[in-house]
């Protein structure tokens, strides 16, 4: 397992997007250690009409093998805008 520093950005920061993004992590065997929550932030450019999004800071810890699959999953999660995964190892 591999420490990794996960940033995304949700559009309203809902309960729901939230669970399903955690759900996501642990259902490729891994966990997070750590939520840290920003708030509303102003975006750089316009990401699909919106202005602003809710930033979120995870630590999560996962298998190397499974981050293609994990990204690619995420990929497909509406309530996610954009996202920043990064190794902390």
């Amino acid at each position: 397992m591999n420490g990794y520093e996960f940033t995304f950005i949700t559009k309203d920061g809902s309960k729901t997007v939230l669970d399903g993004a955690e759900k996501l992590i642990t259902d490729f065997k891994g966990k997070v250690s750590a939520k840290d929550d920003w708030g509303r932030k102003p975006i750089a450019y316009k990401i699909a009409g919106l202005k602003e999004g809710h930033y979120h800071v995870w630590a999560v810890d996962m298998s190397p093998s499974d981050m293609l699959e994990f990204k690619n999953k995420l990929n497909l999660e509406k309530g996610v805008i954009r996202y920043l995964i990064l190794n902390q190892d």
